[in-house]
C-alpha cells in the first residue's frame, strides 16, 4: 500500500532484559520479513540506546518514522507522516492471525482508497 505501513511488533522481557523481536510484513510479497532487533546485535550505529532494546512502543515507532524520513529526505521532500499512529494488543494467536491476514489483503484495497491513485 503506498500511502500507509502495517507492522507488527512483539516485546518481550527476557531474564529481565529488554528485548525487542520485530516482525514486519512486506505486502508486496506473500513472504515475511522477521527482524530480530536484539539477537546478539550491538544496535547498529546506535549502540545500546537502540530504541528496539525499549519496551516502549512509542520511541520504537518514533525512531522508525524518523530513520524513515531521513532517509526519504535524500530523495524528496515531499514526504509526511501522520502525527500519530495506531496500535492495538495483540492477545492471543486467533487475533495475530487475523492481522497478519488483514496486512497481506490490505494492498487489494489501494484502488478504493481515498487517496488513489498516488500523485
Amino acid at each position: 500500500m503506498p500511502n500507509h505501513v502495517h507492522g507488527i511488533i512483539i516485546i518481550k522481557n527476557e531474564d529481565n532484559h529488554h528485548r525487542t523481536d520485530a516482525i514486519t510484513t512486506n505486502e508486496n510479497t506473500q513472504n515475511k520479513n522477521y527482524i530480530q532487533a536484539n539477537s546478539g546485535i550491538t544496535g547498529g550505529i546506535t549502540g545500546k540506546n537502540n530504541p528496539m532494546f525499549y519496551k516502549s512502543i512509542s520511541k520504537i515507532i518514533r525512531w522508525y518514522k524518523g530513520r524513515c524520513k531521513f532517509e526519504i529526505n535524500h530523495i524528496t521532500t515531499y514526504f509526511q507522516w501522520q502525527p500519530r499512529f495506531y496500535d492495538h494488543v495483540i492477545r492471543n494467536k486467533q487475533n495475530l492471525n487475523r492481522i497478519q491476514q488483514y496486512i497481506q489483503n490490505n494492498p487489494h484495497k489501494w484502488r478504493k482508497d481515498g487517496f488513489y491513485p498516488l500523485k
